[in-house]
């Protein structure tokens, strides 16, 4: 989990630079490609245990002739409708999908889907396999009983794909991680709202801080801001899990810290205090009192003279 969280926010940030800000409501972009008949970008020869795409690519039913049979795919696949409309039968239920709808197909599972013949569908797709696969499905909402559901930042999704498959008309080759980067991205764009338990938000909070301290405009605001979480409740998950508030665990951290460097360097008060993240030294000697009961020279002095004695 800690490894897809890193490598989807290192794509993430890549990608965020360069697309425009998220739609409220969609509003489709008019793309060349759609006009062809059918795009493949394939890696079959990309070997990846962890997770790997084998194909994106796109049809448009206006001129490919559908499949209308029952099937097992060898692989998992995320398809996302682009235009028109179409059928999907999975699980004994039969699903009616339109512009903006995605589906996702474990593998081995027996499906059929299909183009309405009034306004037959364009669509685009991923084939992937791998370990993390199904849980891809799982992450994005999906499951047997719940196949469908509405892609978020519809257009920003269209963008994405425009990028990729017009590469691809021009001949110009498309990386494999061009590739990977945009599966990533979508999965953030579905992703956003993914509940997210109390505890493991206090959780993270708490290793924030631990190895944010040292910045001196660390604040509970900012820690709101970083979480994306109101100042209430960021307050109340915290308190329930760590029975403290974020402040006085925050300036614990920071006293802790502060002590082993009188302790362990010769630095001055006035740099240690802010090497853990207090930019005023007097509020800094005001807090390591308060909570240590004595201030930063006179614990330091005691420390020294302690070790003398055990020598």
């Amino acid at each position: 989990m800690k490894f897809f969280t890193g490598l989807l926010c290192f794509f993430t940030q890549f990608l965020d630079s360069q697309l425009p800000p998220l739609y409220n409501k969609v509003e489709v972009t008019y793309m060349n490609f759609t006009d062809e008949n059918r795009i493949w970008i394939t890696f079959y020869e990309h070997k990846a245990k962890d997770h790997l795409i084998l194909e994106l690519c796109y049809d448009n039913f206006e001129y490919v002739t559908p499949y209308k049979l029952f099937r097992v795919l060898p692989y998992s696949a995320l398809h996302i409708i682009l235009d028109g409309c179409g059928y999907l039968k999975v699980n004994n239920n039969t699903y009616k999908l339109s512009q903006g709808d995605m589906f996702f197909l474990p593998q081995n599972v027996d499906c059929c889907y299909y183009p309405d013949e009034e306004k037959p569908w364009k669509y685009a797709w991923f084939d992937f396999t791998g370990e993390k696969a199904s849980f891809y499905g799982k992450l994005l909402g999906f499951s047997l009983e719940n196949p469908v559901k509405k892609c978020k930042s519809f257009n920003n999704v269209l963008m994405l794909l425009e990028h990729l498959f017009t590469k691809a008309l021009k001949k110009t080759p498309v990386g494999y991680y061009d590739v990977l980067a945009a599966f990533y991205k979508i999965l953030d764009y579905n992703t956003r709202d993914y509940e997210v338990k109390n505890a493991d938000l206090a959780d993270a909070v708490t290793e924030y801080i631990k190895y944010s301290y040292h910045k001196v405009d660390l604040s509970i605001a900012e820690i709101c801001k970083h979480f994306n979480i109101s100042h209430s409740y960021l307050c109340r998950i915290f308190k329930e899990a760590n029975d403290c508030s974020v402040k006085n665990y925050l300036i614990k951290v920071r006293i802790n810290e502060a002590g082993r460097l009188l302790e362990t360097t010769t630095l001055g008060v006035k740099e240690i205090a802010y090497s853990v993240g207090f930019a005023d030294n007097i509020h800094f000697m005001k807090m390591f009192k308060k909570y240590m009961g004595k201030t930063p020279t006179e614990y330091r002095d005691r420390t020294e003279a302690a070790k003398i004695n055990n020598a």
